[in-house]
């Protein structure tokens, strides 16, 4: 949909930005079809490798949208990269998702951390804007959305799969959530985008 519509020249910069991010999702549902779906590969190496792009991906949008100190940005990213790396020798096919939940409850941190400066920076202006107006609202929104709910139930997954040996219905939630974060993405593209 962000090929075929025309980009907004105010929203420029915001959509530039997050088109990483929805390269990213792009390739992982297609990934996740056919690799994982079609073909049965574990999805443990996916899920583990996706989280670091998701988080370089959500950095460089929030790098380009917000006036942040790049020290303060760098230190961030060295803080992922080097738990992320570190955390790998802990890793191993079976409890994927334990580590998988460590490195979501980090990456919650320093998003949330990223929407509070956006926050803070946005109502620092002196001119009123309305945010049903501006597509990083809806980028913002269904990702601290998606995450304060995941974060939670990726961190706990091993235990509800260890007392009730049952994790698909737990999933749902994940499914819902990423859906609605897939559509408020969806809201800001045509927020910052017109018919050509």
């Amino acid at each position: 949909m962000i090929y075929k519509r025309k980009t907004r020249p105010n929203h420029k910069k915001e959509i530039l930005a997050i088109k990483p991010y929805l390269w990213l999702l792009f390739l992982s549902s297609v990934y996740e079809e056919v690799v994982t779906g079609l073909i049965r590969f574990p999805a443990a190496y996916f899920i583990t490798a996706y989280t670091l792009f998701e988080f370089l991906a959500l950095t460089y949008f929030f790098y380009n949208i917000l006036n942040i100190n790049k020290k303060i940005m760098g230190f961030c990213i060295s803080i992922f990269v080097l738990f992320f790396f570190f955390s790998l020798q802990y890793w191993n096919l079976n409890d994927y998702l334990v580590l998988a939940g460590y490195h979501l409850a980090l990456e919650t941190i320093i998003i949330f951390t990223y929407s509070f400066l956006w926050f803070k920076d946005l109502f620092k202006k002196a001119e009123v804007v309305s945010l049903t107006k501006s597509p990083s609202f809806y980028f913002i929104i269904g990702n601290v959305l998606y995450f304060a709910g995941c974060v939670f139930h990726f961190l706990l997954i091993d235990v509800i799969y260890k007392s009730s040996g049952e994790i698909s219905k737990y999933w749902f939630i994940t499914l819902v959530l990423g859906f609605i974060m897939r559509m408020l993405l969806l809201i800001g593209v045509l927020k910052g985008t017109e018919k050509k």
